[in-house]
């Protein structure tokens, strides 16, 4: 099945059309183009954004990372018989 409309029929605020093989048009317009450019300009502020919480989560997570390795190395010596110690009292 041809498409009877020719790329050159298109009205001018159609850019970059392009014939697909089963005879259809595709197009885009500078909305779409601005659109597009807006939503890649977010995702990449959202990507830099969450950059920066994650070093500093990470830069937390080192902080204390020792005392987690010794906390998880006395947990581990820890007889069963002894693990209701570790968790709090409640009135």
């Amino acid at each position: 099945m041809s498409c009877w409309l020719d790329e050159r029929d298109l009205p001018r605020s159609f850019l970059r059309p392009q014939r697909q093989r089963g005879g259809g048009l595709t197009f885009t317009t500078e909305a779409v183009v601005q659109a597009d450019r807006r939503g890649r300009e977010a995702a990449r502020e959202i990507a830099a954004m969450s950059h920066a919480v994650v070093q500093e989560l990470l830069g937390e997570v080192r902080h204390s990372i020792g005392c987690l390795y010794k906390l998880s190395e006395v947990v581990s010596c820890c007889p069963m018989s002894h693990t209701p110690i570790l968790i709090p009292y409640r009135n």
